[in-house]
């Protein structure tokens, strides 16, 4: 099998853009994006 180079077009370093195809999941992912939520239960509360 031939070794397959890549297109010369192509730069090394450089990342392709993602196209947001769904705005509306976009914006919900960024406002729960580093979201953490902690639940405790009364007992350990009280102590």
């Amino acid at each position: 099998m031939a070794k397959q180079e890549p297109p010369e077009t192509v730069e090394v370093g450089v990342q392709q853009r993602y196209r947001v195809t769904s705005w509306s999941e976009y914006d919900r992912a960024l406002v729960n994006r580093g979201s953490l939520t902690i639940w405790f239960d009364d007992a350990s509360i009280r102590e």
